[in-house]
């Protein structure tokens, strides 16, 4: 079932965690629209495509979440300051990307 794949795939990120190495996890991201019902407006979010009911605990227990963008002049960078559109944090240093 799908609740043992999600165990296995915390279970699997908690041990990468505690190796003595940087370790990269890499998903795809899904736009979704949020209703913002006391505003009356909506926003469009960018969240990793994990599972719903295990996303937030992955996003919980690794140090760094980013998103890779690629700026008009052709390079690349990762986002690491979140906002209402992008999930990101970075908890080793103050860098923001």
């Amino acid at each position: 079932t799908l609740a043992v794949l999600d165990n296995h795939l915390l279970k699997l990120v908690e041990t990468f965690n505690s190796l003595a190495a940087n370790i990269l996890f890499t998903a795809w991201a899904n736009q979704r629209e949020i209703l913002l019902t006391m505003m009356g407006s909506n926003i469009h979010n960018l969240f990793q495509h994990i599972r719903d009911k295990i996303v937030n605990h992955i996003m919980g227990i690794v140090h760094v979440v980013g998103q890779l963008v690629k700026k008009a002049d052709g390079t690349r960078g990762f986002v690491l300051e979140g906002n209402q559109s992008v999930f990101a944090k970075n908890h080793l240093d103050t860098r923001l990307g």
